[in-house]
């Protein structure tokens, strides 16, 4: 969903800012992160400039922290957990949860730029249809910071 996020909001013009473990720094801004910004640094955000808009895609304590980092007025949106809207009035903000319903007409919009190549799908491992297999691909997953997608071949 991130490598999607990016290369979307890029598309659209955006500048966009990450959060991720220093070893996956490369891998996103190959993607198209503008600036990658290493979470496990207490101080992380201390220096960041605000934003209009935010997309978490991890909750907990990254949504927590993204509040303050939202321009007044600007917007919060986080498919992690209900935001916390005193946080959110605190901040003069508008934070939503959404479950990232994605409607036809942008989904056919995504589907032809990853079409044309103008946004690309990243597959770190694929596995085969076995029951070993699969547990295998579950155990990655449950590992997390896994870059790009793991497929299982049917």
């Amino acid at each position: 969903m991130g490598t999607f996020a990016i290369q979307f909001a890029k598309k659209l013009g955006a500048e966009v800012y990450v959060t991720a473990s220093p070893n996956h720094k490369e891998f996103l801004k190959d993607v198209g992160a503008d600036g990658v910004i290493d979470y496990h640094q207490s101080h992380a955000f201390d220096n960041f400039k605000k934003v209009d808009a935010l997309l978490d895609l991890i909750g907990g304590r990254v949504l927590s922290q993204s509040y303050q980092l939202v321009k007044e007025g600007g917007r919060l949106l986080t498919t992690n957990g209900m935001p916390d809207q005193k946080m959110a009035d605190k901040y003069g903000i508008i934070a939503m949860f959404s479950n990232l319903r994605v409607e036809n007409e942008i989904l056919a919009k995504i589907a032809n730029y990853v079409a044309v190549g103008q946004i690309k799908t990243f597959v770190t491992k694929q596995f085969n249809f076995t029951l070993e297999q699969v547990k295998q691909a579950l155990a990655l997953s449950e590992q997390g910071h896994v870059s790009g997608k793991i497929v299982i071949n049917f």
